[in-house]
């Protein structure tokens, strides 16, 4: 089965689960998974520094993108090396299986956009092919986050998810704990989206699939297929290919 998009205190994330399948079992055997020690802004994160500092793996790094890989995460005397995906896992799309709303709030954390779980990697949930009812071909499961985005002035600033926590923590539930989205978002924006706005941000749940590349991103298909999908793709498309049984028809992309 494919892992869960999170588990619960902000770790580990479905990137974390299938390091033994990509060469990187020495890293995941080193890991501690009792407790809490995937969040990087406290003192339980300190038993899994070592292993985790200055781990990249490199199909998780676009060579394209200019962005940091990286950002240093200091917990007292430590500072670990985290590293940041250019790539994010989709947990569906907007209108499709909606859990929360942009008036979410819970934890004193609010308005970090719409979350759905009829994508791949959702909350507390593992997938077999079976559930994926579209057929895996038809299916979006990662996306491409490798590009500046733009704030409100037009500066260049990062809107990849998590880009201040790193690719191993994974959100909570919307349901008992908080609203935030690490390491997954819920497709709605077009291909290629810029600029800043509702559900974007470090911690939010909107963050677009967007690139280095000129017109579109690379999408990882259930079916091991990695497609360029073009900025000009039908909006309502995209939504369907980023949903794993919503049984819509899907147009060219």
């Amino acid at each position: 089965m494919f892992p869960p998009g999170g588990l619960g205190t902000h770790g580990p994330t479905a990137w974390i689960h299938i390091l033994p399948f990509a060469d990187q079992a020495n890293v995941y055997n080193q890991l501690v998974f009792e407790g809490t020690y995937f969040w990087f802004g406290g003192a339980s994160s300190v038993p899994n520094s070592p292993a985790i500092n200055n781990t990249k793996p490199p199909y998780m790094a676009c060579p394209s993108s200019a962005l940091s890989q990286s950002y240093a995460a200091t917990t007292g005397s430590t500072t670990t090396n985290v590293f940041i995906s250019s790539y994010i896992l989709i947990s569906g799309a907007t209108g499709i299986n909606e859990i929360q709303d942009d008036t979410y709030s819970k934890g004193g954390f609010s308005n970090k956009g719409i979350r759905s779980n009829g994508g791949s990697f959702t909350f507390r949930q593992s997938f077999r092919i079976r559930d994926f009812l579209d057929g895996t071909s038809n299916v979006a499961m990662v996306g491409e986050q490798s590009g500046w985005g733009k704030n409100a002035s037009g500066a260049q600033t990062d809107i990849r998810s998590a880009y201040a926590n790193g690719a191993w923590m994974s959100p909570n539930t919307p349901i008992d704990h908080d609203p935030r989205c690490y390491n997954t978002t819920t497709l709605r924006y077009p291909i290629g989206y810029q600029n800043t706005g509702t559900g974007i941000g470090n911690d939010a749940c909107n963050n677009p699939i967007q690139s280095q590349h000129t017109g579109g991103a690379h999408m990882l298909l259930g079916d091991g297929a990695v497609r360029f999908v073009s900025a000009n793709a039908d909006f309502n498309t995209l939504r369907y290919l980023c949903c794993r049984a919503d049984g819509n028809v899907l147009g060219e992309f």
